[in-house]
């Protein structure tokens, strides 16, 4: 989003894919997605796609991850 988006209070459009565990030491990671590289059907059965993921009413397919040095910036 451009600064002058921010400064006119708009707000981003996105898609977060989250992966992660529960219970102790849980962890989450998350991917964005620009709004405009998402694909929606809007039919039945219901299926949302970007890049490499793709959630449907019968699969969830797709990856998130985190580099070495993405890692250490978020310790």
């Amino acid at each position: 989003m451009s600064p002058y988006g921010i400064r006119d209070g708009q707000k981003p459009s996105y898609l977060m894919v989250k992966a992660g565990t529960w219970g102790r030491g849980a962890k989450q990671l998350h991917r964005f997605f620009a709004w405009d590289e998402v694909s929606v059907g809007h039919d039945v059965p219901f299926w949302v796609a970007t890049g490499d993921c793709v959630v449907s009413e019968n699969d969830l397919v797709g990856r998130v991850t985190v580099t070495p040095s993405d890692a250490l910036g978020r310790i």
